[in-house]
């Protein structure tokens, strides 16, 4: 690739489809010598090699929904961004964007194995109303049914589990046709039953806003040839509509909120994905982090809670601030700087699976170690390959680090796999550094670990 594109793109949009090219070349060349090498002298099981590449497959996939939203979004990545510039909030929604994308194929795998045991879509749901879903739509209620069961799906307040569902794979058109299908509007909060005009506003809102896209994050993967216009509202700049449907859903979540930590009896379920949906559509709390929701289970996997924080943070990118206070972009990167230290410091013990990473305490410590400033060994491959913690890492932000990591703990093949994702990032334009409340940290930029990478890479070949 580097061969036949020898001088880079001169401007940002040669640069980005010279990204989307490299991308596409690294898939082609999954099958390569060099790749079956690197993982036979690890001595890798075929469960773990496929655990593996579906990481690093899932990196040219995080990286590539960065471009999308780019394009869609028309905003430009920042190769040299000031404190506040706008990589920040890009790399939010391409993060969004692809978690998002990720559990609706979960949803539609899981839906179609249900299927395929015999276990019907419609369960006791009217079969018309069933059939005047959007396919998304209809696989989301199916998966609803079968997480949160059956009766409550088909009971009182059965439309909230799919709402949350909807919202959780970012599709404001499946939230809307489950509205349209099995809502019912009204202005009793405390009818579970009943859906305030505010939250249908907003979701219709929110759907006209997505149009044809498969999410509501400015994903340009549409299939199209020509380059979409950039959108007149999104997610970083709503319109004051939505703005308003916002705070009366702040105020409505504040009010179940209050009504379920008083509470002395146990919740409903009913109520806990009623107060979830609430939280995430007004962009009021984390549900990762709110009290009311913390034994509710919604948040299952790593990938929920990072989606959930990230979902927050974006909402934080244009929410109302007092006079004088913090401004909304520092809100939102104060949310994505706490984000990254709490990453680092849970470390990578916390996220890998097995025992094979006691040689380093946190990230630092493998960057410390690449960067000949330490001389800790490193004996065992954790069986991600290194990807179980520098994903995080990179959903935060701190890429630096999330390279410096894989190219240490991940063996010959963390490194490789370091070296391409660290090449995607330099075609793109987007900084190789780790993001914080203070500015980005330069000790380890693009200038330093990238030609790191590379130089230690050429020197396993030799």
């Amino acid at each position: 690739h580097l061969k036949n594109n020898p001088h880079g793109g001169s401007t940002n949009a040669d640069s980005l489809s010279l990204a989307m090219a490299l991308i596409a070349s690294l898939r082609e060349g999954m099958e390569s010598p060099l790749v079956w090498q690197q993982q036979q002298q690890q001595q890798q099981q075929p469960q773990q090699q496929d655990e593996i590449t579906t990481s690093y497959v899932n990196a040219l996939a995080f990286l590539e929904s960065i471009l999308h939203c780019s394009v869609g979004l028309g905003l430009e990545i920042e190769p040299s961004p000031p404190i506040g510039g706008g990589n920040v909030a890009l790399s939010v929604m391409g993060a969004c964007n692809f978690f998002s994308h990720q559990f609706r194929d979960h949803v539609v795998k899981n839906v179609r194995e249900a299927e395929f045991a015999g276990h019907t879509a419609a369960g006791g749901r009217d079969a018309s109303r069933m059939a005047a879903l959007t396919p998304m739509a209809r696989d989301v209620t199916s998966y609803a049914a079968i997480i949160a069961g059956s009766d409550l799906v088909d009971g009182a307040g059965g439309m909230w589990p799919m709402l949350f569902y909807c919202l959780r794979c970012g599709d404001a058109n499946a939230a809307k046709s489950v509205i349209a299908q099995f809502g019912n509007i009204g202005g009793n909060i405390d009818n579970i039953n009943l859906i305030d005009p505010a939250v249908s506003d907003l979701i219709f809102q929110l759907a006209d806003m997505q149009k044809h896209r498969d999410t509501i994050f400015g994903d340009a993967n549409n299939n199209s040839p020509s380059r979409p216009e950039p959108q007149q509202h999104s997610m970083l700049s709503p319109s004051q509509a939505m703005m308003q449907s916002r705070r009366v859903i702040s105020d409505l979540y504040e009010r179940v909120k209050t009504r379920m930590t008083s509470s002395s009896s146990e919740l409903e379920p009913t109520v806990v994905y009623q107060a979830a949906c609430l939280a995430k559509l007004s962009g009021a709390e984390s549900i990762s982090e709110a009290s009311c929701l913390a034994s509710s289970g919604l948040v299952r996997t790593v990938e929920d809670y990072l989606y959930a924080s990230l979902w927050y943070a974006l909402h934080l990118s244009n929410s109302a601030s007092s006079a004088g206070g913090e401004s909304d972009g520092n809100k939102m990167e104060a949310a994505i700087s706490r984000l990254g230290m709490l990453v680092n410091e849970w470390g990578p013990s916390y996220f890998e699976e097995d025992d094979g990473n006691e040689g380093f305490s946190d990230a630092t410590d493998a960057v410390a170690s690449r960067s000949g400033e330490s001389g800790g060994a490193r004996n065992e491959i954790p069986r991600s390959g290194g990807w179980a913690y520098a994903f995080p890492l990179l959903a935060s932000q701190q890429y630096a680090t999330a390279l410096a990591y894989l190219a240490e703990a991940g063996g010959g093949l963390g490194l490789l796999q370091a070296t391409h994702v660290a090449l995607i990032m330099d075609t793109m334009g987007l900084p190789i550094d780790d993001f914080s409340l203070d500015g980005r940290d330069k000790s380890r930029s693009t200038q330093t670990l990238f030609p790191m990478l590379v130089t230690s890479y050429s020197a396993s070949l030799q």
